[in-house]
């Protein structure tokens, strides 16, 4: 499922598509559409189904809020990660929840999954993605779509391309036109890999990125390790001065969290946190920040492949 943060004057979240499994053994993707509150106190209060529903079932695809409209763009059509897609669908924000999803076009340059979108200015990228059901299935491409007054957008088109091919989370940086490209899923001649090193990606203004930087060899000093450990599907916030990853698939769904700290434009060595571990870990959980607290909702595991139902909290400290 994919998880977008709405009005902050208004607290509230919405779930969108995902994974479920209707009897044992049977996962399909769907088009159910969750809209969360929060209460005074900073908690997920109320948790409704919409009438709203997704005009395709799909999971993993990239979702945000372009005021009036929430985009749910490409994502998989299977649970089996086999068909990608190209369509984006939008419904208008109420004050109450959704209008009905609406089917703006084939906007994506190509069917994928996955993919991680980043705002700057007026343009709206699309980085990277799963492009189909072979392991070697991943793009490296950069696109974007112009981002009009009225909150619709055009067809992306070209703009740049990764080092690496890959699926992956993208992660705000100190800078609003700085972002980190963490680990992910990849491919090398043997097949489909998991990823541990970092991209930099710096935007010098709304329309034009620079080259993308590994930031295992970055050559200005602002080097950040690797991940301690090649990771795909985790979870992910900016917390403070920190940026943190939440479990996640290295080859077991381990508990622990990581941390990096984000300095002057650059991000830290990665360490993991002393103390807190998650409850269980998990993979490919959706993430909240609320004033308080965060949480991971739902996601899978090796002991329930077809997916968790529970919710994990940890209340928020005044330095986190």
């Amino acid at each position: 499922m994919a998880a977008v943060g709405l009005d902050p004057a208004m607290p509230r979240h919405l779930l969108l598509g995902g994974v479920t499994s209707q009897n044992v053994g049977s996962r399909q993707a769907t088009d159910s559409v969750m809209l969360i509150t929060e209460d005074d106190q900073g908690r997920l209060d109320a948790f409704r189904m919409l009438d709203s529903r997704l005009r395709v079932p799909r999971h993993s695809p990239g979702v945000v809020f372009l005021p009036p409209y929430v985009y749910v763009i490409g994502g998989m059509a299977d649970a089996e990660a086999s068909t990608p897609l190209a369509s984006v669908e939008r419904a208008i924000l109420t004050s109450d929840g959704l209008g009905a999803f609406e089917m703006a076009g084939d906007l994506l340059d190509a069917p994928k999954g996955c993919i991680a979108l980043a705002q700057v200015g007026n343009w709206l990228f699309s980085i990277g993605g799963k492009t189909g059901p072979r392991e070697q299935d991943f793009s490296a491409d950069i696109v974007r779509a112009v981002i009009n007054k009225d909150g619709t957008i055009g067809p992306f088109q070209p703009h740049a391309t990764l080092l690496q091919e890959r699926c992956a989370g993208i992660l705000a940086g100190p800078r609003a036109k700085r972002f980190f490209l963490l680990g992910g899923s990849g491919a090398d001649t043997n097949g489909q890999i998991r990823l541990a090193d970092v991209e930099r990606l710096d935007f010098t203004d709304s329309r034009s990125l620079d080259t993308p930087v590994n930031m295992t060899s970055a050559p200005d000093g602002a080097r950040a390790n690797v991940l301690p450990a090649p990771r795909t599907r985790f979870s992910h916030a900016v917390l403070g001065d920190f940026l943190y990853v939440f479990g996640g698939w290295t080859g077991m769904n381990g508990t622990e969290i990581l941390r990096a700290a984000l300095n002057d434009g650059g991000l830290g060595d990665f360490s993991e946190v002393a103390g807190p571990r998650l409850a269980v870990g998990v993979e490919d959980a959706a993430t909240i920040v609320t004033g308080r607290n965060l949480y991971l909702l739902g996601g899978a595991n090796t002991d329930s492949p077809s997916g968790v139902s529970f919710i994990q909290r940890a209340p928020l400290l005044d330095q986190p």
